[in-house]
C-alpha cells in the first residue's frame, strides 16, 4: 500500500515492533548497546524493555529511520521481524484504501492453517493467558482437541525457550508401537515409565553437554558419562535407544525365572538396578548444579499420530506422563511439558497415578470470539504489510461485510458460529470464504461467499469428527446418517425416541461397532453425541419469551444433555447432513 495516500500526520511512524523469536535477540544482545548508542539520539525517544524503540517527533518517514533497522539487522533482527508502528488510526486507513481494491488486487490471506506449515506464523502468533501459563511452567500438561493451538504453542515456546528440547514421536511411533507388540509376554507400565524416564533423561545430560549449560565441573562430569557409555556421539535416535533400554529389561525379566536360583538372584538385582536407573542417580547432583540458575525445558506433542486406543498405545502414553510427572521432581529448573488431545487424554485419566494433584497442572486450551478474532485480524494485516495500530472489531468489520438477514450477526459472526471456536476451524472457513470472494471479484467477504463456503467447510467438518474418532467410535458416519434431512432442533421425546429407534436397529445388527454396548440407553448415546460436539443443549435463562439458545461441549463441558430440554445440531454440520 502506497502510504503517500494518507493524510501526513499518518505517514509518520511511531516506533517500532521487534515481533516472534527476535524479541529474546533483542532484550538479550541488542537493548542495552542500542542504548548507549549516541548515533541515534535524534530518532529515539525511549527503549521500552520487551519489544518497542519510541521515535522521537524529528521522524517523519520511514526513509529517516532506515538506518536504525540497518543495525537491528547487522545485530541478527530479520527484517521480517521488525515492524514499523504509524499513528492509531493509519492501520484501518490503510486496511479500507487496500480493501477498496479488490480481494485479489489486495493479497489478502489469512495464512496456513497448520502452525506446523506456516513460516510466518512468529510474526502473528496470538499470545493468550494459555500461553503465558505454560510459558511461565505454571501448566506442564496442555490438552485440546485437534486444532485448538497446541502445535502452535509448541512452536513459539520453543523459539523463545533457548534451552529446550521438542520430542516428537510421529516419525518413529509407528515402529515403536509394532516393536512393543510383538515382544513375547505383557510389558508392565512401570518398564514403560521407566525407560521413558531414561529415555527423556539421556536427551536432557546429552543438551546439557552439548550447550554447556550451567557448572562447568557439574558439565564434565555429564559429559564423561555420556562418553563413557556412548551416549555422546551415538548414532541411536531417541526412540531407538528407547526400545534398547526396553528390549533389556525384557530380556532380564525373561531370564530371572526362579529367584532362588543364584543366576535369578543375578539378574533379579541387575533388574532392579535397571527400574532404579542406578547408573543416572549418580549424575542427578550434577542435572541439579547445571540448571541452578537455567531452566530446561522438554516439550512433548505429537503423541496422537500414531495412537489407536489399544492397550499397548494407552500404556505408551499413560507412562510418558507419568515419567514426565517423576522427572520434574529432580529439579525445580527441570521442566516437561506435554500436549495432548481432549478425547485422548480423557481416556488416559483414569490411569494416570494421584490424578487429583495434577489438576492445577492441566491447561485445557479454549478459546474466546475475541481472540479468534485477533487472530484473523493478526493473519490478515501481516498479509496488507499494515504497519499502523488498527482495532480488532473495526478490521473485521472492513473485512467481512454485511449481514446474513436483517435479525442475525454479521458475516464473520456467522462463519464462528459454524465453528467449534478453534483456530483451525476458523482460518480453514476464512480461507475458504476468502476464496469464493476472491473469485467473484469481490472487495470484501460478503455474506453470499460465506455461505457458498459453508457448504465445502460443514463437509470438512463432519468427515473431521469421523476421522478423529475413528480409533474409538469407529464407523461414526453411519451413526450420523440416521439424521440426513432431519430437524435441526429436537425436542428431548423426539431424540429419544430417534435413539430409542437406532439403539433397537443396533441390537439386532451382528456387525454394530463395538462401542456400542448392549445396555445402552438412549441417554448414554445422548451424552456421546453432545461429547463429539455434534448438538448442544438448551441454555437455561431468566428471560422470558426470547428466543432460544444453546450452549456446546467446547463452551459448557460439563453440560448435562440427559436434563435439557431440547436439542440443536451444530450449524457447522447443518449443510453436511442436509438438515432443515
Amino acid at each position: 500500500m502506497d502510504k503517500r495516500l494518507l493524510p501526513k500526520k499518518m505517514r509518520s511512524p511511531t516506533h517500532i515492533n521487534i515481533i516472534g523469536a527476535s524479541k529474546s535477540i533483542y532484550n538479550r544482545e541488542i537493548l542495552r548497546e542500542l542504548a548507549s548508542e549516541r548515533g541515534f539520539a535524534n530518532l529515539v525517544r525511549r527503549l521500552d524493555p520487551g519489544e518497542s524503540i519510541v521515535f522521537t517527533s524529528k521522524v517523519e518517514d520511514e526513509h529517516d529511520i532506515e538506518p536504525l533497522v540497518r543495525y537491528l539487522i547487522r545485530h541478527g533482527v530479520p527484517r521480517s521481524d521488525i515492524r514499523v508502528r504509524y499513528p492509531a488510526d493509519s492501520g484501518q486507513v490503510i486496511l479500507e484504501l487496500a480493501m477498496a481494491r479488490g480481494i485479489v488486487e489486495s493479497g489478502l490471506n489469512f495464512g496456513a492453517d497448520v502452525a506446523e506449515r506456516d513460516e510466518r506464523l512468529n510474526r502473528y502468533f496470538i499470545t493468550t493467558s494459555a500461553f503465558q501459563s505454560i510459558r511461565k511452567h505454571e501448566k506442564h500438561i496442555v490438552v485440546g482437541p485437534k486444532g485448538s493451538g497446541k502445535s502452535a504453542i509448541l512452536r513459539e515456546l520453543s523459539t523463545l525457550s533457548p534451552e529446550s528440547l521438542v520430542v516428537t514421536p510421529e516419525h518413529y511411533a509407528t515402529e515403536v508401537l509394532d516393536a512393543i507388540s510383538k515382544m513375547p509376554g505383557d510389558t508392565e507400565l512401570a518398564a514403560y515409565t521407566t525407560t521413558w524416564k531414561y529415555t527423556l533423561l539421556i536427551e536432557v545430560f546429552r543438551r546439557i553437554a552439548q550447550n554447556k549449560i550451567g557448572d562447568a565441573r557439574a558439565v564434565a562430569e555429564i559429559r564423561r558419562y555420556l562418553v563413557a557409555h556412548g551416549h555422546m556421539e551415538g548414532e541411536l535416535t531417541i526412540f531407538e535407544r528407547f526400545m534398547a533400554y526396553l528390549r533389556r529389561i525384557k530380556q532380564l525379566k525373561g531370564k530371572i525365572g526362579s529367584v532362588e536360583a543364584e543366576f535369578g538372584v543375578e539378574k533379579a538385582e541387575e533388574l532392579r538396578k535397571f527400574f532404579k536407573m542406578d547408573e543416572l542417580q549418580q549424575l542427578i547432583p550434577e542435572l541439579q548444579k547445571s540448571l541452578r540458575r537455567t531452566a530446561f525445558t522438554v516439550y512433548i506433542d505429537e503423541l496422537d499420530q500414531s495412537w489407536n486406543n489399544t492397550d499397548t498405545a494407552n500404556r505408551f502414553l499413560v507412562s510418558l506422563l507419568t515419567a514426565a510427572i517423576q522427572l520434574r521432581s529432580l529439579s525445580e529448573n527441570l521442566h516437561v511439558v506435554a500436549f495432548l488431545r481432549s478425547e485422548i487424554f480423557d481416556l488416559l485419566k483414569p490411569h494416570l497415578p494421584q490424578l487429583d494433584k495434577l489438576r492445577s497442572d492441566i491447561e485445557l486450551l479454549q478459546w474466546s470470539t475475541r481472540e479468534l478474532t485477533n487472530i484473523i485480524v493478526t493473519r490478515a494485516v501481516d498479509s496488507l504489510n499494515i504497519t499502523g495500530d488498527i482495532e480488532a472489531e473495526s478490521a473485521i468489520r472492513a473485512i467481512f461485510t454485511g449481514r446474513h438477514d436483517v435479525d442475525t450477526a454479521g458475516s464473520f459472526e456467522y462463519l464462528l458460529a459454524r465453528t467449534s471456536l478453534r483456530p483451525r476451524e476458523v482460518i480453514q472457513f476464512s480461507n475458504l470464504a476468502l476464496k469464493v470472494a476472491g473469485r467473484d471479484g469481490r472487495r470484501s467477504i460478503t455474506p453470499e461467499a460465506v455461505q457458498q463456503a459453508e457448504e465445502e467447510f460443514s463437509t470438512w467438518k463432519l468427515e473431521h469428527i469421523v476421522a478423529e474418532n475413528m480409533y474409538i467410535y469407529p464407523r461414526l458416519n453411519e451413526l450420523f446418517e440416521r439424521f440426513r434431512g432431519k430437524s435441526r432442533t429436537f425436542s428431548a421425546h423426539a431424540m429419544e425416541a430417534v435413539l430409542a429407534d437406532i439403539l433397537l436397529d443396533y441390537g439386532e445388527d451382528s456387525k454394530k461397532p463395538d462401542w456400542i454396548r448392549s445396555e445402552w440407553e438412549p441417554a448414554d448415546l445422548l451424552k456421546l453425541l453432545y461429547q463429539l460436539e455434534v448438538i448442544g443443549i438448551e441454555k437455561v435463562t431468566t428471560e422470558s419469551g426470547g428466543p432460544r439458545q444453546w450452549d456446546f461441549v467446547f463452551a459448557r463441558p460439563k453440560g448435562r444433555p440427559e436434563q435439557s430440554a431440547s436439542f440443536l445440531f451444530h450449524p457447522g454440520l447443518w449443510k453436511a447432513l442436509e438438515l432443515i
